[in-house]
């Protein structure tokens, strides 16, 4: 109940990244659903492969190509993203993720290698899910214990060259 309890603060705070992170302790087994983003689009605020979007704003845009198949993307890490502020139309930062190869064997199990028939994002090359599943738009619920508190400071604007978002609390023993 208290993982429960861990997780809808997290997916409903909007301004409350330090409460947030105070309400939470070292051990704490968390459950996050949220886009799944990489650092380097986060602190970029554009995605590489369509840098006109705006990362916080459209998560959903986000290739699995990018996220799954791109180098500077997945040396970077992984994070949850949280809900949406409805006072500016971003998604709040969530939790970074410790372990990439579950989150990208998750991805790579999920996402297609189909074309995008408008031709609007490249083909994941590692992806090995049905034709019929999502070429971006990398949704996953994260089960995870807090290894550390991290320094409540993982607030990002949205904006290119945004603050970095290091200060967020980590996962480790995740499950996706």
């Amino acid at each position: 109940m208290k993982a429960l309890q861990h997780a809808l603060l997290l997916l409903l705070s909007t301004h409350a990244t330090l409460t947030v992170t105070a309400d939470l302790m070292i051990g704490d087994q968390v459950c996050m659903t949220g886009f799944i983003m990489d650092t380097f689009c986060i602190e970029r605020g554009t995605l590489l492969d369509a840098p006109s979007v705006t990362t916080m704003k459209n998560p959903e845009l986000h290739s699995y190509h990018c996220l799954l198949d791109v180098g500077v993307c997945i040396n970077s890490g992984y994070q949850v993203l949280g809900s949406k502020d409805p006072m500016n139309g971003l998604h709040c930062p969530g939790l970074r993720i410790d372990d990439t190869d579950k989150v990208l064997a998750a991805g790579r199990a999920h996402g297609t290698t189909m074309d995008d028939p408008n031709q609007a994002f490249f083909a994941c090359s590692t992806c090995s899910g049905p034709d019929d599943n999502p070429i971006a738009g990398y949704k996953a619920t994260i089960i995870g214990t807090v290894s550390e508190l991290g320094d409540g400071m993982g607030r990002v604007t949205g904006a290119p060259g945004a603050d970095s978002v290091a200060g967020g609390p980590p996962l480790t023993d995740i499950q996706v």
